[in-house]
């Protein structure tokens, strides 16, 4: 549930610390349509979602962020080489579009029904965040004495 919290902080509080300036250049094209998205923390959330008046965006792609720490990717879901956001999206209930910027790069996306999308590295980096966040908040085991290493004086 802290995860939780913090990742909705810090999706409604980079919105407004220069996000708005980077927005348009975070466009992309899906066949014939074209979405935009805001860039927040790291990840990509699309215009489609909108921010609420409590400061929460409001979507399935930002809840799909809120939830991505929380979920385990056993060893065989990633056979293959598979993408773990791909992976992820997935199991969050969205599904895999690919979308070409400007310059004709591709990027794996999560799409939602109600039309809401964020990248699928997006989730990836939302779990590896948290992950690396709880092991160093883990208690590294103190050195024993023998294994101490000597200083010289």
């Amino acid at each position: 549930m802290k995860q939780l919290v913090l990742i909705m902080f810090a999706l409604s509080t980079s919105y407004t610390s220069g996000a708005l300036a980077n927005e348009h250049r975070n466009c992309f094209r899906f066949g014939g349509q074209r979405a935009c998205f805001h860039e927040l923390g790291g990840s990509l959330l699309s215009m489609d979602c909108q921010l609420t008046k409590e400061r929460i965006y409001a979507c399935a792609a930002a809840k799909a962020l809120a939830k991505a720490p929380g979920l385990i990717l056993d060893a065989d879901e990633l056979e293959g080489g598979k993408n773990p956001g791909a992976v992820l999206c997935q199991k969050l209930g969205g599904r895999i579009v690919i979308g070409n910027d400007r310059f004709g790069n591709q990027e794996s996306f999560c799409a939602f029904d109600d039309k809401s999308m964020t990248t699928s590295a997006s989730l990836a980096y939302a779990q590896e965040r948290a992950r690396a966040a709880q092991s160093a908040a883990k208690p590294k085991p103190a050195m024993p004495a023998a294994a101490a290493p000597k200083t010289s004086r």
